[in-house]
């Protein structure tokens, strides 16, 4: 009598911790799914933001690329003005070609150039 009250404490024991191991499966396999969704979601935002950041950085480059146009040109004809009015008429040269898009920088730079009689 004693032995089958022990056998069937044990058996219920058992049970109890074989449902405690699968509830907490359960919680963790909840738990990374959560996780997974979370980084998923991370995901599709960098994949949006990505086409952006690659814009600015081509914007950028082809800026870059014509202040260095600019900066030669005026090197050519000016190489003693100093390097700060050097970068702020490059600058404002640029942004004139990108406010007005018929004027390209090379038109503007050889239109000042004619104009300022090569100096």
């Amino acid at each position: 009598m004693l032995l089958s009250i022990i056998i069937k404490w044990m058996k219920l024991g058992l049970f109890m911790g074989i449902m405690m191991l699968m509830f907490m499966s359960m919680i963790s396999f909840s738990s990374n799914v959560v996780k997974l969704e979370y980084e998923e979601i991370k995901i599709q935002n960098i994949t949006r933001t990505v086409p952006g950041i690659w814009r600015t950085l081509i914007k950028d480059n082809s800026r870059l690329s014509a202040l260095s146009k600019i900066n030669n040109i005026i090197n050519k004809y000016n190489p003693r003005l100093a390097n700060d009015q050097k970068y702020a008429i490059a600058n404002e040269i640029y942004r004139m070609s990108v406010k007005y898009e018929n004027l390209d920088v090379d038109l503007i730079c050889a239109t000042i150039t004619h104009e300022s009689a090569l100096t």
